[in-house]
């Protein structure tokens, strides 16, 4: 007998910072004779988004600033 299945929703949103693994330090880029770029191994960030069903999402970072406005507006709703 089918049961009625309950409406999956996101529960949280979490911003994971990556640790920088290695500072490789300045470069002058290529494309920017003169300019400075600063490289490391490492570092970034991803999003967890989890789920009622226990299903996790994982995608790009979003500034951190806009987090809790994120929460506010996707936690409760259907993730597809």
């Amino acid at each position: 007998m089918n049961q009625p299945h309950e409406r999956m929703t996101i529960t949280d949103i979490k911003l994971l910072r990556l640790r920088v693994i290695e500072e490789l330090g300045d470069i002058e880029p290529a494309w920017d004779l003169g300019g400075r770029m600063n490289f490391q191994i490492g570092g970034g960030a991803v999003v967890e988004i989890h789920t009622s069903a226990g299903i996790t999402g994982i995608g790009p970072a979003v500034d951190p600033q806009f987090l809790p406005r994120l929460k506010e507006l996707l936690i409760g709703q259907d993730p597809f």
